[in-house]
């Protein structure tokens, strides 16, 4: 095992220990506990996390669904407008590389979908693969785009909470604040790497130009060319963002992704009954999703192993735990909205294999040696 993979799956299990366990080391320091009891206490009841999965509401379960998989088809959009420039490839065929790259993502380490499905992308249009990588880099870019508006929403509404907080936990209110203090920390990060995003694109010649003297420089003769006809590549599958219109269209693909993620998010929040129960929800609804949004985000952000079992689950529970749902509610929900995404988005991506004429031993293949 690789030693970045070996890394992801450690930071896994140390969020499912504490999705799952309730440590006290003080405790055991002090001599109040035995170390089991201060190691290895439960959060909560599973039979009741248990019951409370099995009794879900069907009419909100499956707006949830239904709106996880019009998020595919928004994405599947958006990535097709990017591609644009080099190819014009079918919405179908957009749709079926998405669930691809996302079932790798939940079966294989290190993120690899997002390289698998460049490589499928190029194998089944004209799109050379780095420029494929290219409108995968920028599609990357256009969500955090949408994270960090969700946030930046979240920040501003953040009255909005603590004007429905008098019932609220002292950890909400603290949750809340270091959310305040991330905004200009994300916000100069996800700009920065936009505007380098946006120089490749205004001054491409340039830059061509550019990298192909530093190349020169550093390098011998034929790695140096075979890396700026990457780069040259690499620098076509923006081009995108030569267009003020389509770049705009970009940003309004990307609000309506956000918004199928609210919505998903809602309706599960229904599915379980919970939206009368939880003090912060049932005052700022919207502002409730927001925070919640964010946390599922970060916990899909965090490198962990395929699936990103333990960090979705923990940060979502959470979440649940500081909008007012009780311990079990919480764990119920983090396992089942996170148990049917990972179900879902794995089954479309085997579905679309024959679609694609792929096998899953193709993928496998890739994950050796790259597509």
């Amino acid at each position: 095992m690789k030693r970045s993979s070996l890394v992801a799956l450690l930071i896994s299990l140390f969020f499912i220990y504490l999705f799952v366990f309730n440590p006290a080391p003080g405790a055991w320091y002090r001599g109040e506990a035995t170390m089991a009891q201060a190691f290895l206490a439960t959060r909560v009841d599973w039979p009741t996390v248990g019951r409370l999965l099995l009794h879900l509401k069907w009419l909100p379960f499956a707006g949830a669904l239904g709106f996880l998989i019009l998020s595919l088809v928004v994405r599947a959009w958006r990535w097709q407008l990017i591609a644009r420039p080099l190819d014009r490839v079918p919405l179908d065929r957009m749709f079926h590389l998405t669930n691809l790259g996302y079932m790798a993502n939940n079966l294989l380490p290190m993120r690899l979908g997002e390289v698998l499905r460049a490589g499928a992308l190029g194998l089944r249009s004209q799109v050379p693969v780095a420029g494929a990588l290219a409108t995968i880099v920028l599609e990357r870019m256009m969500d955090m785009i949408g994270a960090l508006s969700v946030l930046v929403l979240m920040v501003l509404m953040q009255g909005d909470l603590l004007e429905a907080a008098g019932a609220a936990s002292p950890e909400a209110l603290g949750a809340l604040d270091r959310f305040r203090s991330l905004a200009p920390l994300l916000a100069t990060g996800a700009g920065l790497g936009l505007a380098f995003l946006l120089l490749l694109v205004l001054f491409r010649e340039r830059s061509l130009v550019l990298s192909e003297a530093l190349l020169t420089r550093f390098l011998p003769a034929r790695p140096a060319a075979r890396l700026h006809r990457l780069f040259a590549t690499f620098s076509s599958g923006l081009e995108i963002l030569r267009s003020p219109w389509e770049a705009l269209l970009l940003l309004a693909q990307t609000s309506l992704l956000m918004g199928c993620y609210l919505a998903s998010l809602a309706c599960m929040v229904h599915a379980y009954g919970l939206h009368q129960e939880m003090a912060l929800f049932g005052q700022a609804p919207f502002a409730s999703l927001l925070m919640l949004l964010v946390f599922v985000s970060l916990g899909y952000m965090i490198p962990a192993a395929p699936g990103a079992f333990g960090t979705v689950q923990y940060f979502t529970a959470l979440a649940m735990g500081l909008i007012g749902a009780g311990a079990e509610e919480a764990t119920s929900f983090a396992l089942g909205n996170h148990l049917i995404t990972w179900l879902v988005l794995t089954v479309l991506g085997l579905v679309a294999l024959p679609f694609l004429r792929l096998r899953f031993s193709d993928v496998m293949q890739w994950k050796e040696s790259g597509p």
